[in-house]
């Protein structure tokens, strides 16, 4: 049946299911007509939430929903992952216990900062955006390492094997091929023409690593 629509308030969270998956859109909630009129008597059949990749025509959209669908228009980039060593699948060159440093290539949009002013939905959004950490997970069941945005702008001019404690790296302490993900988390302020307030926004890379046995040097004593 029919229903009034008009964006949900507040929009439900990036990783809720009624996204669909979706980062772009908007989350609208199509109230029934009857809902509408009968609402005072307490017999409202209730509202329905659904994702739509666009706001129909004519329906009033606040600043802070316009901000949120205006961060496309940001082009933030999931980072591309890069670690010394290289992985490589074919021929494992990762060896257990030995530290593997990550960092990011390319600088922006993958480490920002970045600052646009777009119009969305008819609105003059300014979007200010700031990277706060990177998760790489590593794909061990062990605990997540964070890094800074300063650990992982550029490649590390000091990088040791056996290093107990590199800025942003992994030492794997068992053979095999693992999935390391990193989860790039965004500090986004706006400003629009008559409001103002923060978001945050996550982006996901992943790449598969192989890590081997270290090699093993036999003596013979003569």
């Amino acid at each position: 049946g029919r229903c009034y629509v008009s964006p949900a308030v507040p929009q439900p969270p990036q990783n809720s299911p009624i996204w669909l998956g979706n980062t772009d859109g908007i989350i609208l909630d199509c109230t029934p007509g009857n809902c509408v009129i009968t609402s005072t008597l307490g017999n409202c059949a209730g509202n329905t939430l659904y994702w739509s990749p666009v706001v129909p025509p004519g329906v009033p959209i606040d600043e802070a929903t316009a901000a949120r669908r205006a961060i496309a228009q940001l082009q933030l980039a999931p980072i591309p992952i890069t670690t010394a060593p290289t992985p490589n699948l074919a021929e494992p060159n990762i060896l257990i216990g030995a530290t593997t440093y990550f960092w990011a290539e390319g600088g922006t949009p993958a480490v920002g900062p970045l600052t646009i002013t777009v119009t969305q939905d008819g609105l003059s959004i300014t979007l200010a955006a700031t990277l706060r950490e990177v998760v790489f997970d590593t794909g061990d069941d062990v605990d997540p390492t964070v890094c800074t945005p300063a650990d992982i702008a550029e490649r590390p001019t000091d990088m040791e094997i056996d290093d107990p404690d590199p800025p942003c790296g992994h030492a794997w302490e068992h053979t095999g091929t693992y999935t390391l993900t990193a989860t790039s988390t965004w500090d986004i302020a706006w400003q629009g023409p008559a409001q103002a307030g923060a978001l945050d926004h996550t982006l996901t890379a992943e790449i598969q690593v192989a890590v081997r046995d270290r090699p093993v040097n036999l003596t013979t004593n003569k």
